[in-house]
Order: structure tokens, then C-alpha cells, then sequence
């Protein structure tokens, strides 16, 4: 057997295979510009490092142009699936106490507590307040003594009764009523608005709304409304403020060089390998055609 007609087939697979195999290198290597007697050598850096700025905005128009627009994503977002998730997510939390919430809000439960030490304070004075406002010792005064007139009217006792003798008894008690809620006033009124309070932070929102009457799906719709009304007021602003193409193109720029050859090889190996193996075969066959023309 002529081992030397194989010779032919042989090394035009290993020249195909070295060819490609370094045109793929060559993609990413050198990952900067190598220079000799001060000169920059030819295809250096390597194509993708070279042409890195322009990759990442044909990249990110691409994206933004094609694959991920505008409308997919109002699509997207405004699915009733998606609708669905927000829906059932908002009531989980509408589940948990008002007190629950308010930890988290406020950071701590210490916080929170200080919080509502001060509504407390803040309400049970505004009560007082409000009862001094309303002149609640003169409504008790006149009230006692439309009371005490109806109640001895048409009896002997009404004779020796006038309305300046009963005034004499009712303002007294009205000023004294005053005096009372000016001075001790909050020492009342604080314990039974803290109570309330208290009462309420262990309520959730949903049992809220129940006391109100709200049912569950009343409640479910009208989230889903207000889901709606914000998706229609703010979408389009919201992707006026997000420029896809442009994040994409900031992101591939950020990128260093190893990295983005990593990102491309975890895409494309299977690719890249078969356009190296398919070089190989093509100067396996070109060296059989070799064979054979020279042959005939």
C-alpha cells in the first residue's frame, strides 16, 4: 500500500484544522495591539477586542431594534398573567397585620413602636383639643338644663324653679367640666386612644376592608384598575427613561475582553468547533481531489 497518497488528504486536514482553528483565535487574540520595532503588527488586537465599541451598539440596536421592543414588553407586562401574579403577590401582603407592615417599614420594631407613641400622643391630643373647641362645658350646661326643665315641667317642683336658679347649678358644673378637660383630660383620653390603636395595628388591611364591606374580589378589582390606570398613565415614560439599545451597548462596553470571549464561547463553542472540525474536512477532501486528478 502507497502510504504516500494519504499523505496529501492528511495534511490538508491538519492545514484546515490549524486555519480555522486560529481564524477563531484570532477573534479574541491578541487582546491588545502587539508591536515590533515600534510598529503596531497587522490584526492586532484581535477582531472582537478591536471592534468591541462597535459590536456592543450594533449589539444593543439589534436588541432593542428586533428582539426586545417596546411593544413585546407592554405586551409582556401588561399580561393577565402577570396582572394575575401582582394581584395575588398585593393581597399576601394585605394578609399580614397592620403592626407586621409597620416593622418592616419602619426598620425595627423599636422604631416602629416610637412611631406610634407619637400618633398616640398626637391623637389623643387632638381629641382634647377638640373637646375644648366644641365648648363641651357649656353643651353639658345648656344640655343639663333643657333636661331639667323638660323633666319638672307640668309638677309643683317647676314653681320654685326659674331658669336663673338652674343656671346657677349647670354653669358651675359646665365651667368645672372645662377646667377638668384642660387639666386632666389627656390622662383619660390617652389610655382609650392607645387602646384603639393597638386594637387597629393588629388588624390587616384585608379585615379592614371587611369592615368597611369591601369583599375580596371588590378588592381584586379594584387593584386590577388601578393596575390599568398606572400601566396606561406611566408605560410609555417609564421606556422613554429606559433606553434598551443604550444599556446594552453600555453593558458589552464594560465588559472586559476575557469576559466577553467567555460569554460568546458559552453561546457559540459547539459552533465555533464545528467551523474549526469542518476545516479539517474540507482539506481532507480537497487532498483527495488532489489525488484523484493527478490520478486521471
Amino acid at each position: 500500500m502507497n502510504y504516500k497518497l494519504f499523505l496529501g488528504p492528511v495534511l490538508g486536514a491538519a492545514i484546515g484544522y490549524f486555519t480555522n482553528y486560529l481564524a477563531v483565535k484570532m477573534l479574541f487574540y491578541p487582546r491588545k495591539e502587539v508591536y515590533l520595532f515600534g510598529k503596531k503588527l497587522p490584526f492586532t488586537p484581535g477582531a472582537i477586542p478591536k471592534g468591541k465599541p462597535r459590536l456592543a451598539k450594533a449589539v444593543g440596536n439589534i436588541v432593542a431594534g428586533s428582539l426586545l421592543t417596546k411593544d413585546d414588553l407592554k405586551e409582556r407586562l401588561n399580561s393577565p398573567d402577570l396582572k394575575g401574579k401582582i394581584i395575588k403577590n398585593i393581597n399576601e401582603k394585605m394578609s399580614i397585620s397592620i403592626k407586621e407592615a409597620g416593622v418592616k417599614l419602619a426598620g425595627s420594631k423599636q422604631d416602629f413602636e416610637n412611631s406610634l407613641l407619637t400618633i398616640q400622643h398626637s391623637l389623643s391630643m387632638e381629641v382634647v383639643d377638640t373637646l375644648k373647641k366644641i365648648d363641651i362645658g357649656k353643651i353639658i350646661a345648656e344640655e343639663g338644663s333643657r333636661i331639667l326643665k323638660e323633666k319638672t315641667e307640668g309638677t309643683m317642683i317647676s314653681m320654685f324653679i326659674s331658669d336663673e336658679l338652674i343656671q346657677s347649678f349647670t354653669e358651675p358644673i359646665g365651667s368645672e367640666i372645662e377646667r377638668f378637660i384642660d387639666e386632666r383630660g389627656y390622662d383619660y383620653v390617652s389610655p382609650v386612644v392607645t387602646e384603639k390603636i393597638d386594637d387597629l395595628t393588629m388588624l390587616s388591611i384585608s379585615q379592614i376592608g371587611e369592615k368597611f364591606e369591601i369583599s375580596q374580589d371588590r378588592g381584586e378589582k379594584l387593584i386590577s384598575e388601578e393596575i390599568d390606570y398606572l400601566f396606561e398613565k406611566y408605560i410609555d415614560i417609564i421606556f422613554e427613561k429606559i433606553n434598551i439599545a443604550e444599556i446594552v451597548e453600555e453593558k458589552i462596553n464594560s465588559m472586559d475582553v476575557i469576559e466577553l470571549e467567555k460569554m460568546v464561547l458559552e453561546v457559540m463553542k459547539n459552533e465555533l468547533d464545528t467551523i474549526v472540525n469542518l476545516g479539517a474536512l474540507i482539506g481532507f477532501i480537497l487532498g483527495l481531489l488532489n489525488i484523484l486528478i493527478n490520478i486521471l
